[in-house]
């Protein structure tokens, strides 16, 4: 959140180090002339606001020497986001553990994690009807967690960091969390309705689910900058989601889970049109 703009002339230096000392987290860049300090947490604005005035006009007098590293940014980043943080650890901490595919089958960890039990499968084929009454409604959203590659994990990950501070730090961890829960439950359902089959994992419908919450808030609150995207990165995330869904990927081989990446972008588009709808109302 944007508190402070100022000419790009004045020098902040010494705020800036009294906000890393307090443990503020915060960025200074420049931008048209002006020098933005933005605030991870909107929390605080009315106390860095007041700080900043108390400063200018002498109130206020800075001791602190203490200058931010240059992991300073990263880490308050991190810290400012950690429902984000949490649920990246357990996928990536839970990675070694998901042994990869033997003769077609997952074994160890990844057992548990499937969309159903594989030792009740008399079949390759799975209906949704099977997903909804075996009895373990765990699975509805465990196979966001498998991955078959790490450059599958890391894919997701960046996505679900980019895409989902913003949600946290717009809406708060425990909506990110809902999202992610919801999100990650419909996609898996949508896509074994689709092709009635086991075998599909990862986080890219969440990832294509929170992208689309943060498309739909941008546009119904314009003036937040945790909701503006830069254009290349939503260009390159919806181009990428069409051409997969041509089937050119199978041309090769690699199939991709197309049915959970379009119902996790219109899902999460709808809770990010409710959860605007719902603070626009608390707000009157």
């Amino acid at each position: 959140m944007r508190v402070i703009e100022v000419p790009a002339t004045t020098d902040l230096s010494d705020f800036s180090a009294y906000l890393w000392h307090l443990k503020v987290p915060h960025r200074i860049f420049e931008e048209r002339g002006q020098q933005i300090l933005e605030l991870m947490d909107a929390g605080l604005e009315a106390k860095v606001r007041s700080d900043y005035r108390a400063w200018r006009e002498g109130k206020l007098h800075l001791t602190v020497e203490r200058r931010p590293t240059p992991l300073s940014p990263i880490l308050a980043r991190l810290r400012a986001t950690p429902a984000v943080v949490a649920l990246l650890l357990l996928t990536v901490v839970r990675y070694p553990l998901i042994s990869g595919l033997t003769g077609g089958q997952p074994s160890g960890l990844a057992m548990w994690l499937t969309i159903v039990d594989l030792k009740t499968l008399t079949s390759p084929a799975v209906t949704l009807g099977q997903v909804l009454g075996s009895g373990q409604p765990w699975r509805w959203l465990t196979p966001v967690f498998i991955h078959f590659s790490v450059y599958h994990l890391l894919f997701n990950c960046v996505a679900v960091y980019e895409f989902g501070r913003r949600v946290e730090q717009g809406s708060g961890p425990l909506m990110f969390i809902t999202a992610v829960v919801v999100i990650g439950v419909i996609s898996n359902l949508t896509q074994v309705l689709a092709i009635e089959y086991w075998n599909f994992g990862g986080l890219s419908g969440v990832a294509y689910g929170l992208l689309g919450f943060v498309l739909v808030r941008e546009r119904m609150q314009p003036l937040m900058s945790c909701w503006k995207l830069p254009p290349g990165v939503k260009v390159s995330f919806l181009v990428f989601l069409l051409l997969l869904s041509t089937g050119v990927t199978e041309l090769i081989g690699l199939n991709i889970a197309n049915a959970a990446h379009w119902s996790g972008l219109i899902s999460g588009g709808v809770l990010g049109f409710l959860t605007a709808l719902t603070k626009a109302s608390d707000e009157r």
